[in-house]
């Protein structure tokens, strides 16, 4: 499964700066479809703390589903960012991972 440069920027881009968006479509490469379609045998979240992060102007998956999606972490955190926060806000992005791994490592025996 390939997406074209167009529906990228798009769908995955849209609060990048234009030499972000065209340096990421240059890189993206086509996903096996087995990623979509093969079932899922072992599932962190079921043995791990997780945090989920909502990135709440996405538009692939919108906000609404990954809200649905994050039911099963221990924490969800959100970011006002669309798909792509390691571009569009990274020093944002760093302080939820780290403030993520702190929880993990509090909760954790």
């Amino acid at each position: 499964m390939a997406v074209g440069g167009a529906t990228a920027a798009h769908a995955l881009y849209t609060d990048c700066t234009e030499d972000q968006v065209k340096s990421s479509i240059a890189r993206l490469t086509p996903e096996h479809v087995a990623t979509f379609l093969t079932p899922m045998t072992v599932a962190a979240w079921r043995e791990r703390p997780t945090t989920y992060l909502v990135t709440e102007r996405d538009l692939a998956p919108s906000p609404t589903a990954q809200r649905s999606m994050s039911a099963q972490a221990t924490w969800t955190v959100e970011i006002d960012s669309g798909h792509s926060p390691m571009y569009s806000h990274p020093d944002e992005l760093a302080r939820l991972l780290n403030a993520a791994i702190d929880r993990a490592n509090a909760a954790s025996p």
